[in-house]
């Protein structure tokens, strides 16, 4: 009991079987040693399972769990699929007559026949009425998919999201739909759902980032030159004389201008407002906007 009663560092199985007990309510009681032992095999049932022979004849995996999907034409071109009653109109209810997704699609088929005759005229299609060994309703030896929303996401989940598909890429999905389906504009529904597919998503890996586009500096149309002027230096350079470094200014609010003047790397701003004063204030005058890295204290000289 003292094993029990004080705090103990716990492996993950034993910790699991803590959490589960807590919902139970229990007590807990002593046997002595010499009560508690081994069950007496004259005691035992003679017919009870002993457990010799659990691991043959063992079954993985059941029919039932495999999904059952046709995709010859042959079969579905020839045979005849069964009539569902009438109260049966849904796509869902459709799984309890038909076996496969090609019955389902002439199933589908009876219930558009209109539409299946108007793509009949304008597509081209073979239909039941031309040759009369056919149930349904063909493109180029293809099954022919009506707008039925439904039944295109009952295709793509074969196609697309289910187990044994495994969520391929675009173009793939499209390779696939095609071989066996087709309804116009294929292409482009099949690309959009595969857009919209939340697992392709967050298991998509981008190559081609989208980079953050450069922050432009607003202007307005009347802007005069050099009332919006930024202002950097460019330092590290092989020194001619004491100058080493590169005092730019450039207009960002009209003629994108740009002055280059040789400066030292110890300029401060005095001497900044002197090259100014010189070489740009002489012809535009003073900025009503100065853009630059430095301290505020840099530019206060301009004020």
């Amino acid at each position: 009991m003292a094993y029990w009663k004080e705090s103990r560092d716990l492996n993950q199985r034993t910790a699991r079987w803590h959490g589960f007990l807590q919902d139970y309510w229990f007590n807990i009681q002593i046997t002595p040693g010499k009560n508690h032992s081994a069950a007496d095999f004259l005691s035992r049932h003679p017919l009870a399972d002993r457990g010799m022979d659990d691991n043959t004849k063992i079954t993985i995996f059941t029919p039932e769990r495999f999904i059952e999907s046709k995709y010859t034409i042959p079969d579905h071109i020839k045979g005849v699929a069964p009539t569902p009653p009438t109260s049966a109109i849904r796509l869902g209810d459709i799984d309890s007559w038909h076996d496969t997704i090609d019955q389902q699609v002439v199933w589908v088929q009876r219930q558009h026949k209109k539409t299946m005759e108007e793509w009949q005229r304008q597509y081209q299609l073979r239909s039941p009425a031309q040759d009369l060994h056919l149930r349904s309703w063909l493109k180029d030896g293809k099954l022919v998919v009506p707008p039925d929303l439904g039944l295109k996401r009952k295709l793509m989940h074969h196609v697309h999201d289910g187990y044994t598909a495994g969520h391929p890429g675009r173009d793939e999905t499209i390779q696939k739909m095609k071989q066996f389906f087709w309804w116009p504009d294929l292409k482009t529904w099949v690309e959009d759902y595969v857009k919209g597919c939340t697992t392709c998503q967050q298991g998509k890996i981008l190559t081609h980032r989208t980079k953050v586009p450069m922050y432009k500096i607003p202007t307005t149309p009347d802007a005069l030159p050099f009332r919006t002027v930024a202002m950097d230096l460019i330092i590290g350079l092989p020194p001619n004389s004491d100058l080493d470094s590169i005092l730019t200014l450039v207009d960002h609010g009209c003629s994108r201008a740009a002055l280059f003047l040789p400066c030292a790397s110890t300029i401060m701003g005095p001497k900044i407002t002197q090259l100014y004063l010189e070489h740009v204030y002489q012809w535009f005058g003073l900025p009503r906007k100065m853009i630059s890295d430095r301290d505020p204290r840099f530019t206060l000289h301009f004020a």
